[in-house]
C-alpha cells in the first residue's frame, strides 16, 4: 500500500509540473496527463491498470460530475448569458447537434448499435471542455466577444452533455424511443430537479455564514450539495441538473434586481467567498488527474482499427466545427478570432466521466464503444493543442486558416472599430 501511496503522491505534483509547463508552451496540462496515462499503462511500463479503482470507480464518477457542474455553475455569470446569448448559441447548438449526429452515425455502422446507444454515445461527445479551452483563451490574443463565447460554450455544453446523456439513459432504461416523450422528459426532469438546486441554494445561502463559524467549514457546501443530489435522485429527478443550478444560483444571488432583493430578505444572505471558489477550483484539479490519468490508462491502442476510426473521427469533428464558424458566425469577428474558434473543440472531463456510465449500467456493452469515445476526447485536445500551437505563429497553417476565413474582419478594423467606441465612450461621459 505505501507503494501505491507514494505513487498518488507524485501524480499530484507530476500535474502541478505539468501546469507550469502549459502556462509556457500552451500544450494543455490534460493533454500531458493522457500521455502520462498511457505510458504508466499496461501496454506500455505496466505500472498500472484500470483494476486500480476496483468498486469505488462509480462513486467517485458520480462525485466528480456533482463537483463539476456545481463548480461550472458558479463561473456561469447570468449577465454574460443575458448580453451574448445570440452568439453563443449560433456556436453552441449547432455544433453540438451535429457533433452529436455525426458521433451517433459512426458508432451506429461501426459498432453496431441501435438508435438510442448511439444517440447516447453522440451526446457524450457533443460538447467542449472548459478545464482545456478556458486555460487557453487567457493565453492568447482574443477579442472579449470570441473569449466569452468560447467559455460560455465550453461551461454551457459540458452541462448539456450530462443532461442529454442522462435524459437519454433513462429514456432507454424504461424501453420508450418516442421523440416527444423524450422531450418531455428531459423537459421535465430540467425544470424540477432545477428548482431543487435554486431552493437548496437559497437555503444553503441563509445557513453559509453559520457554518463559516467553524474552524473547518470548506467541505460543509459539497456535503449539502451531495445531500440536494440524493434527494433529487431519491425522488427520481436528476441529480447532476440540481448540482448545476446550485452553482448557478448561488454565485448569482446578487445580481439580482434589488426590488426582489428586498422582497426576498436578501440582506440575510451570503456568497461564496474567494476561498471557497479557490477550494472547489482545487477540488477539480485533484478530480481532473485522477480522470485524465486513468483515461490514459483505460486507452486500449492495441485495438487499431478503433483508435484510427476514432482519428478520422475526430478530425471530420474538426472540419464540421470550420463550415459551422465560417457560415454561421457572424463576420464582425475578425480572422484571427474566427480560427480560435474553429480549432478549439477539445472534449474533457465531462465527456471522460460520462464515457464510462453506459458501460457501467449495461446500456453499451462493447468496450470498443468506451475506448472509441477515449480516443475522440484523446485526438481532440491533441489537435486543438498542435493548431493553437502553429496558428499562434506566421506559418502556412496560419496563412491557410486567414484565406479560408476571408470574408471575416482584418484585425486592423476590428482595433479601429475598438478604439472609436472607446473615444465615443469617453464623449459621452464627458457630455
Amino acid at each position: 500500500m505505501g507503494i501505491e501511496i507514494l505513487f498518488l503522491g507524485l501524480i499530484i505534483f507530476i500535474a502541478y509540473l505539468f501546469t507550469i509547463i502549459f502556462e509556457r508552451t500552451k500544450i494543455p496540462d490534460i493533454l500531458l496527463l493522457m500521455i502520462f496515462g498511457v505510458l504508466i499503462g499496461p501496454k506500455i511500463f505496466n505500472f498500472a491498470d484500470t483494476h486500480i479503482l476496483g468498486k469505488f470507480g462509480d462513486i467517485l464518477t458520480r462525485i466528480a460530475l456533482i463537483v463539476i457542474l456545481f463548480e461550472g455553475g458558479t463561473k456561469l455569470n447570468v449577465k454574460f448569458l443575458k448580453n451574448y446569448w445570440d452568439e453563443t448559441t449560433l456556436l453552441t447548438l449547432p455544433t453540438f447537434i451535429l457533433t452529436a449526429a455525426l458521433v451517433g452515425i459512426v458508432t451506429h455502422y461501426l459498432f453496431d448499435l441501435n438508435f438510442m446507444q448511439s444517440a447516447i454515445a453522440g451526446g457524450i461527445l457533443g460538447g467542449t471542455s472548459s478545464a482545456v479551452v478556458v486555460p487557453i483563451i487567457k493565453s492568447v490574443k482574443i477579442g472579449r466577444l470570441s473569449y466569452i463565447v468560447l467559455f460560455l460554450e465550453s461551461a454551457i455544453t459540458d452541462v448539456l452533455a450530462i443532461i442529454i446523456t442522462f435524459s437519454l439513459i433513462d429514456a432507454f432504461k424504461t424501453g420508450h424511443i418516442d421523440t416527444g416523450l423524450i422531450i418531455g422528459k428531459i423537459l421535465a426532469n430540467l425544470i424540477v430537479a432545477s428548482l431543487f438546486g435554486i431552493l437548496g441554494a437559497y437555503l444553503w445561502s441563509g445557513l453559509i455564514q453559520k457554518m463559516r463559524a467553524f474552524p473547518t467549514n470548506l467541505f460543509s457546501t459539497i456535503a449539502f450539495i451531495f445531500v440536494i443530489y440524493g434527494l433529487t435522485e431519491l425522488l427520481g429527478f436528476n441529480g447532476a441538473i440540481s448540482s448545476l443550478a446550485f452553482g448557478i444560483t448561488l454565485s448569482n444571488l446578487t445580481k439580482l434586481p434589488e426590488d426582489i432583493q428586498e422582497n426576498i430578505s436578501f440582506s440575510l444572505f451570503a456568497k461564496l467567498t474567494n476561498t471557497e471558489k479557490v477550494f472547489f477550483s482545487e477540488l477539480v484539479f485533484l478530480l481532473k488527474i485522477f480522470f485524465f490519468v486513468f483515461l490514459g490508462i483505460s486507452i486500449n491502442f492495441g485495438e487499431i482499427n478503433t483508435i484510427y476510426y476514432g482519428f478520422l473521427t475526430t478530425l471530420a469533428l474538426f472540419l464540421l466545427r470550420a463550415l459551422i464558424v465560417k457560415y454561421i458566425m457572424p463576420k464582425k469577428i475578425n480572422k484571427r478570432d474566427a480560427i480560435y474558434l474553429s480549432i478549439l473543440i477539445p472534449k474533457g472531463l465531462a465527456a471522460a466521466v460520462l464515457a464510462v456510465i453506459p458501460f457501467n449500467l449495461g446500456i453499451i456493452q462493447d468496450i470498443r464503444v468506451t475506448n472509441f469515445i477515449y480516443s475522440i476526447i484523446f485526438f481532440s485536445i491533441l489537435i486543438s493543442a498542435i493548431l493553437v500551437a502553429f496558428t499562434g505563429k506566421n506559418n502556412i497553417v496560419k496563412h491557410l486558416f486567414l484565406a479560408y476565413f476571408k470574408n471575416f474582419k482584418n484585425i486592423n478594423e476590428e482595433l479601429l472599430t475598438e478604439v472609436a467606441g472607446e473615444k465615443k465612450k469617453e464623449i459621452k461621459k464627458k457630455l
